[in-house]
């Protein structure tokens, strides 16, 4: 298990993004991070793997975090962090930015409700390859 602590430690150094490792969008969501990371800033967490997790709500998550240098971001906040670290095409989003957060979040929150729905739940974690294990954060 990871402590809340020592992932605030390693934000310092790296992006840390936690994720619902049981939900299948999420895991995609990874995926996709990880493949535009050319500058390989950003580490991998599942919640499952954090003790006395504080983001676990009614026995499942609701969003995914975003901790750097000891900083929380959170739902569509952590979208527009990743294209700001990757840039790039995805820097034609950027101006969705300035829609007022609560109409990001409601989308998004719409999104995170139904998204076991639409996407399913797994119950295994992402097959770990050896270019992509030092992605993610070790106990």
């Amino acid at each position: 298990m990871i402590s809340t602590k020592g992932l605030n430690k390693l934000s310092e150094q790296n992006a840390i993004i936690l994720y619902d490792g049981d939900c299948i969008l999420c895991s995609r969501f990874v995926q996709w991070v990880i493949h535009h990371d050319k500058k390989d800033v950003v580490r991998f967490c599942c919640f499952q793997k954090i003790e006395n997790d504080p983001f676990k709500k009614d026995d499942s998550y609701s969003t995914v975090v975003m901790i750097s240098k000891g900083r929380y971001y959170t739902k569509s906040e952590v979208i527009f962090r990743i294209v700001e670290i990757n840039g790039g095409f995805w820097s034609l989003f950027l101006p969705f930015k300035f829609v007022p957060l609560f109409i990001r979040n409601y989308i998004y929150d719409w999104i995170a409700r139904n998204r076991y729905n639409w996407f399913g739940q797994k119950k295994n974690c992402l097959l770990m390859t050896s270019d992509i294990e030092s992605k993610f954060v070790k106990q």
